[in-house]
């Protein structure tokens, strides 16, 4: 399976737990920008563990958009952004479980998997049980 695949999946399922979790019982939430959050949060893992290469984008490109995205969530009443905040987690979580290719030892790895089965363990639980 694709990591982008798994990232946005992944993002999508821990964005939706959070909001399930932390919004009014009585509020509808619908979409993928949770997940797309994730993904923007596996592009800041990366450029954070490859900063010789990054330090630039991470500094100029990267950030600013992060948090002109959060920002601008945190301004509009409509905007889910306990799913933004989740999937941004969720996606940089995954992300170490994943790895970089000739980087990431083992040990980070499975520190990443073990991790991302415990969030995602704990928010079902909390979301269906609590």
């Amino acid at each position: 399976m694709n990591k982008m695949l798994i990232i946005f999946l992944y993002s999508g399922i821990i964005g939706n737990l959070a909001s399930i979790i932390l919004m009014n019982d009585n509020t509808i939430s619908a979409g993928a920008s949770g997940a797309i959050f994730g993904l923007m949060g596996a592009i800041l893992y990366f450029s954070l563990n490859q900063r010789t290469y990054m330090a630039e984008a991470l500094r100029k490109e990267i950030l600013p958009v992060i948090i002109a995205n959060i920002l601008l969530g945190f301004m509009i009443s409509s905007i889910n952004m306990y799913a933004h905040i989740g999937g941004l987690i969720g996606g940089m979580l995954i992300s170490n479980a994943l790895g970089i290719k000739y980087k990431t030892s083992r040990f980070e790895k499975t520190n990443g998997i073990i991790c991302s089965v415990v969030l995602i363990t704990i928010l079902i639980y909390i979301a269906y049980f609590i």
